[in-house]
């Protein structure tokens, strides 16, 4: 009975980290293929981070608290991912017979929307299922899943578009594969029953079901909000420009391009995301180390590359460099994901998915993006071709510290706050937890 259990549990897994992945492919189709459609539309670097983060952002911020809402509150999960994935593979496709910019910044808008179904019901699913002790590695496994995407968006859209033209390369990379997932959810993937949704949780004072409101009074959460905000531009708001900054600064083939990034930088990020789950677990297990304290150790790893990687005039060395932050940058995935789903209440998951998505799309992958661009253009006067490369460097020399000083914050919180959370145990007793994770009444 266990044994079918946690086969379950991880064939669920398996599932939705796929789902993730086709989730990215398509969000980033648009990106690599941004130098031909930027040709033919004849935009400007803002109109580029409208079009590639921005209109996404907005569209899947407006859409990811109200789908979280409706998940928590009927637990239909499983059919809210169903619908989201079709839907976003289906605009994907409808992306490639657009006739001018406006029409594509629609379309993109929609699919940012039809994307929010995916990680906030997929993170309230796996939470279920799997223990704390597992979380972090069940939440970087399937986290692994967007840089896998980005991996087969780099090594696929640009021979696709040498064969077949940008058009017919967003139609053949959204039908195919999400057409076939979706059936596989719909057919395969089984909803947990509510006598499985007693996973453990760390809340701001006693454990009560809460609300937005709560979510949003607690100082932990706000100093995780803007710490994760940093650290997913670090991870994927910044990703949105490097393609177009390589071809840009070096002229190097869009083919070329795509395969070098996707054995280097996307490569490393999903080496990063399988592995820091498991880091993270076994740190908060024996070394007593906190998933807070592990995320700022891999921001901090990632400074020196992301700075070589702006100011290397040889673009060997930046795919090296490159390679170089994705990994620690990539193992962020699943503590984040943790430090999150342990601030909310079993009945606020999803909620406090989304509340972390809402921020991030808004900020990390929506306005930054669009930052980058605006002074891109704004130095592009005197920098020309190289006024990407600066209007990146000085956007991470600001991110950076801000992401290490916040996750401070979140730490000092996480040994005085969060200790005074409850476990609740199997039998449906609460034991307080400590930093760690560990039962107050094992320490003592």
């Amino acid at each position: 009975m266990r044994g079918d259990a946690d086969r379950l549990r991880w064939y669920s897994l398996i599932v939705l980290t796929l789902v993730m992945t086709c989730c990215f492919v398509d969000r980033y189709a648009l990106v690599v293929l941004i130098q031909p459609i930027r040709a033919e539309f004849h935009l400007t670097d803002t109109q580029i981070g409208l079009l590639t983060g921005f209109a996404f952002s907005a569209a899947y911020a407006s859409m990811v608290l109200p789908i979280a809402l409706y998940a928590d509150k009927t637990r239909k999960r499983k059919n809210i991912i169903c619908i989201a994935l079709a839907t976003w593979s289906v605009l994907t496709a409808i992306c490639g017979a657009c006739q001018s910019y406006w029409q594509l910044l629609v379309v993109r808008f929609f699919f940012g929307g039809a994307e929010a179904g995916n990680a906030p019901p997929a993170h309230s699913l796996l939470t279920e299922i799997f223990p704390l002790s597992a979380r972090s590695t069940a939440l970087g496994t399937f986290s692994a899943g967007a840089p896998g995407g980005l991996l087969l968006a780099y090594a696929l859209c640009g021979p696709i578009e040498a064969l077949v033209g940008w058009r017919w390369a967003l139609v053949i990379i959204g039908l195919a594969p999400g057409l076939i997932l979706t059936l596989l959810v719909a057919l395969t993937l089984k909803e947990p029953s509510p006598k499985q949704g007693g996973a453990p949780h760390l809340a701001h004072g006693a454990a009560s079901k809460g609300s937005l409101k709560d979510l949003l009074a607690n100082p932990t959460m706000i100093y995780f909000l803007i710490a994760a905000i940093g650290a997913t531009f670090l991870a994927f708001g910044q990703t949105l420009w490097i393609p177009i900054f390589i071809e840009r600064s070096f002229h190097i083939p869009r083919a070329q391009l795509g395969l070098a990034l996707a054995l280097t930088q996307a490569f490393a990020m999903v080496v990063g995301m399988v592995a820091g789950g498991p880091i993270a677990d076994w740190l908060f297990k024996r070394r007593g180390i906190s998933s807070p304290r592990f995320v700022s150790w891999c921001v901090a790893a990632a400074i020196v590359p992301l700075a070589g990687m702006y100011l290397s005039p040889a673009v060997n060395a930046v795919y090296i460099c490159s390679a170089w932050a994705a990994f620690p940058l990539g193992m962020l995935g699943g503590p984040v994901g943790s430090i999150c789903q342990a601030i909310a209440h079993p009945s606020q998951r999803a909620t406090a998915a989304a509340l972390n998505a809402l921020t991030l799309s808004i900020v990390g992958v929506g306005v930054a993006p669009f930052i980058v661009g605006a002074l891109s253009d704004a130095l592009a006067l005197r920098f020309h071709d190289d006024s990407l490369r600066w209007s990146l460097l000085c956007i991470v020399g600001i991110v950076v510290p801000m992401t290490l000083y916040c996750l401070s914050k979140v730490q000092r919180v996480w040994s005085t706050i969060l200790t005074k959370g409850a476990e609740l145990a199997s039998s449906g007793s609460a034991a307080a937890l400590v930093g760690d994770g560990t039962p107050v009444s094992a320490k003592h």
